[in-house]
């Protein structure tokens, strides 16, 4: 009933597929609190914490992330905001998901872009921008650009 009435009525595909998946998890919660099994804490951290990492989720959260990046104006932001959109995802993955502890996790992450080519070219691609925002002298700015590849 719910699944009929109130999904349609959405109008975001990336938000429809989440309530539809958190609707099917809450059936499978009643479900299971009702089984013979009476370790309910452990399956319900098991569905839940599964919750966040399926593909169809991950793809929704990556699309929902890329809707709102599209409404940003200014280049150099939405920029950065799409190529961090992984790390992000992986992040709000890394706190709900049922591997603990979360600190470690968003960490691995963030030291993993940090490391990875595609941080060394956003860096690239946004020196600029970044050099202004620095307090260096006009000469030693220069400088720096000039040593920066060429778009």
């Amino acid at each position: 009933m719910v699944q009929d009435t109130l999904v349609p009525q959405i109008n975001n595909k990336p938000v429809e597929l989440i309530v539809t998946e958190v609707i099917a998890n809450l059936i499978k919660t009643a479900e299971l609190l009702a089984d013979e099994n009476q370790d309910n804490k452990e399956q319900l951290i098991q569905l839940w914490g599964e919750f966040s990492t399926t593909p169809r989720i991950n793809e929704s959260l990556t699309s929902l992330f890329s809707e709102a990046i599209n409404e940003v104006n200014d280049v150099t932001v939405k920029s950065v905001l799409t190529a961090i959109t992984p790390e992000v995802v992986a992040t709000v993955q890394a706190v709900t998901d049922k591997t603990k502890p979360d600190g470690k996790q968003i960490e691995e992450i963030w030291k993993s872009f940090v490391k990875s080519p595609k941080f060394v070219s956003l860096l690239i691609e946004n020196a600029s921008f970044l050099l202004s925002k620095l307090n260096l002298p006009e000469w030693l700015r220069k400088i720096v650009e000039k040593l920066l590849p060429k778009k």
